[in-house]
Formats: structure tokens, sequence, C-alpha cells
């Protein structure tokens, strides 16, 4: 199976947008030059007319701490008039700090795309790219893998390396359409070749599993560790990977050092070491739960939760029920089906705020819709209540078939057919054919997640 291209992608963020007067251009090269008092004296006549890319670069500066202090919400501030003026770079700008969340400002997936769609109008090919990333995490549910394919399809045409990268994963699985392994693998290496980072990455994978070639998993190990030691995190997590379960030990180092260049998910990874409960390596979970917080400010809806359940059940660190249910609906609007039900279980019986019948309904639904068995299981039981409002019977008889029907332990299905058929004993025979009726239209219970 491929390790997900698209969350760990540094999409570039390139000033564009129409030249307002020399002046701007001195200051992107004072910029590129690394001086940014320079830098902020150019701009200072051209912001003072309210010049939308002038307000863009500065919003720039301002976010990165170029020339002063950082301060984002100023930035945003500046973006923010910039993009209403219809500046592409404060529209991207935006775009990717409502996709990634920042420090302050929650994730937003539909503020992203809402910017990420006004820059494509006006012709970013960037915007196209992160647009498709975004829609690709799932935060929208299931993406539209054919739709993607057009959309990095088109991208890819007007310049795009990011897309060319996003593309060749697409067409090495077959989503979105038939697989092309051959192409897959051309784009990889011409990427390699180009040096774009992660490249090395994908065309590793295609190594591995013989992609459009032949397997080399000797020739994988080498070129991840080529790309570590230029600097990519992301390749110390791939080969963590690759030897995690014939050696722990020498995965956790490699897992460490991808931590240490700042890979969200090589320290999610090394976090679920230090916290599996196996004899080696031993367990942290002080450690582990300062992993998961990185994973989790890298915008990783996994390391979310599991930073989640540390807080919830106080492992590693002090219980903190509030904020365990605030990161936990951050998880779920990342796309983490195993939080969407966590959520709905906390808004259910009050933990970490007041109860929230409907809002727990609302979150199981989200999981069981995602596939996930527990949450469907849930959902049927909140829905099965005499308690339920509004009730919904049949609803809820038809996810209770399903959590059957999906759940592959015995001990869990022989469970929930004693709960179903306690149920079947109390419902009326229109219930049961609704319910038998609205079960067909349910997700194929082969793809469930469990």
């Amino acid at each position: 199976m491929f390790r997900r291209v698209f969350p760990y992608m540094a999409l570039c963020l390139a000033l564009s947008g129409p030249v307002h007067g020399q002046s701007l251009e001195d200051a992107r090269e004072a910029l590129a030059t690394g001086d940014a008092e320079a830098a902020r004296a150019l701009l200072a006549e051209l912001m003072a007319t309210g010049a939308p890319d002038a307000l863009a670069l500065a919003g720039l500066m301002l976010r990165d701490g170029l020339g002063s202090e950082a301060d984002l919400q100023g930035a945003m501030a500046l973006f923010e008039s910039s993009a209403a003026a219809g500046s592409v770079t404060a529209q991207v700008a935006l775009g990717r700090i409502y996709h990634h969340g920042a420090p302050g400002v929650p994730v937003d997936p539909l503020a992203a795309q809402r910017y990420y769609e006004a820059a494509i109008e006006a012709g970013s090919v960037a915007a196209r790219t992160n647009l498709a990333a975004l829609i690709a995490s799932g935060v929208f549910g299931p993406p539209n893998w054919t739709a993607l394919r057009g959309l990095l399809d088109t991208a890819a045409e007007e310049g795009s390396t990011a897309a060319r990268l996003h593309l060749a994963a697409l067409l090495a699985q077959g989503l979105g359409g038939e697989a092309d392994p051959f192409r897959a693998r051309d784009l990889a290496e011409a990427l390699v070749d180009e040096g774009v980072p992660g490249a090395a990455r994908l065309l590793a994978q295609m190594q591995v599993q013989g992609v459009g070639g032949a397997a080399d998993p000797e020739a994988a190990r080498a070129l991840l560790r080529a790309a570590y030691e230029a600097g990519e995190g992301a390749a110390a997590t791939d080969l963590g990977l690759l030897i995690r379960a014939e050696d722990p030990e020498a995965a956790l180092r490699w897992f460490t050092r991808a931590a240490e260049l700042g890979d969200g998910w090589g320290a999610l990874n090394l976090g679920r070491l230090l916290s599996d409960g196996e004899a080696a390596p031993d367990d942290d979970l002080p450690r582990a739960t300062e992993l998961y917080r990185q994973a989790h400010a890298a915008g990783i809806a996994e390391g979310s939760y599991a930073l989640a359940i540390h807080l919830w059940d106080g492992l590693g660190v002090e219980t903190d029920l509030e904020a365990a249910r605030t990161t936990i609906r951050l998880a779920a609007v990342r796309g983490s089906v195993a939080a969407m039900n966590g959520l709905g279980v906390m808004l259910e019986t009050g933990i970490g705020g007041p109860a929230d019948p409907q809002g727990a309904r609302e979150a199981y639904r989200d999981s069981a819709e995602a596939g996930y068995v527990l949450g469907a299981w849930n959902l049927a039981d909140l829905l099965l209540s005499v308690a339920a409002t509004p009730d919904d019977a049949a609803e809820g008889y038809a996810w209770c078939l399903w959590a059957i029907a999906a759940e592959v332990d015995a001990t869990l299905r022989a469970r929930h057919e004693a709960s179903c058929n306690a149920h079947a004993q109390t419902l009326s025979e229109a219930v049961l054919r609704a319910a038998e009726a609205r079960f067909a239209e349910l997700p194929d219970p082969e793809n469930a997640i469990r």
C-alpha cells in the first residue's frame, strides 16, 4: 500500500499577481537577498496606497517574522485586505493557513477551499494543487479521485511540479482511473532527477512494490537514505516504516531522526512505538505525548486523535478532559473516523463539556458513514435508545445490521447480534422492513474500517 503522498508535500507558495511598479519588484529582490529592512522600506509607500500585492508581501513578512517579530493575526489582516482586492498571493496564503491551521487559527477546510477557488479563478496553479491536496485528505468525505486526477492533470500541464508528483502517485495506484504504472514511474524518475522533494520517496515506494519496473528494495533504501541525507525528514520516516516489523529498534532510530527534522509522521510513528505496550522498545508515555503534540501541530489527524486519547486517559500527562474534547474535535475535522466516534462519546456522555445528544448523533453518523464499525454501532445504539429524540428506530436498526455484517471479531459480532435481536423484539414489522431496505443503501460492509 502506498504511503499517502499528499500530506507530506510542502506545497510552494509563489509570489504572483500583477506588478505594481518597480518598488514591488525591488522589495521582492531585497527579500530574496535577505535584506528585510530594505524590503519593508520599499513596501511602505505602496502599502499606503493599498496596492494588493504590496499588502500581501508585507503579510508574508509579518507571518514569517522577517524584519520584525512574527505576528500571525496582523499578517492575516493584511492578507484579508489584499485577498479582497484580488491578490492571488494573499488568497493562497489564507488558503494554506486555514488548510493546515496555525496557532490560534483552527483548521477550516471550507474557508481554505473558498480562498483556493478564488485564486484558481485568477489562474493560480499553486492553488489548484493545494486544493487537490485538501480534497485528497478526506476532510470533505471520501475523495472523488476522478475529479482530483483531472484537477492534477490540468495543474501538471500548467507546469506545477507538485501536481506532477501527486499525479504520479494516483497513476501508480489506479486512483481516479486505470493505473498507469509506467507513466507513474517515468514521472517519478524525472522528478528525482530534478531534485524535487518527495519524489525520491515516491520512487522508492515504486521500487519496493515493483510498480512500473522490477522490484528493488535495496535501491529503494539507498534512495531514501540519500533523501534523508539531503534533509528530508519524511524519508527517514519511510525507512523506519520499511523496517519496523523486522527491527523495531532500528525503526525507532529512523523515526527519531525524522522527528528531529520536523516530520510530523515520524513523530507520530515514534510516539506509537513508545506507547504500544510491546516489550521492545520500552514505552515512554510522557515522550510519546509530546511526539503526538508535534504530529498534532503538523496537522496530522492521527496525531491529534492520539494526543486527545492521552489527554482523556491521562497517559503521560495530567488528565485534561476539556483539552481532550477540543483536540478530538479537531482530529475529527481533519478526517479521523476514530476521532469522530470518540467525539460522539464525549458529546453523548458530557465528557469535557456539556452533553450534546444531537451533536453526538451527528458525530457518530459521520464516523459510521465513513465506514468505521464502532461509530456505526454507537450510532445504532443511540438511535435505538428509548430516550432518542427524535426517534429513528428504522435507521438505528439498519446500522445495527451493518455493524454485524462489518464486524470480523467473533466475540464482538455475537454481542452485536444479541443486542440487535433484543431490539428487534420491540420493533414492528413495518420498521424492520424499512430497516432492511435502508441497510441495502448503506456502504459496503466489506470496506469497513476497524
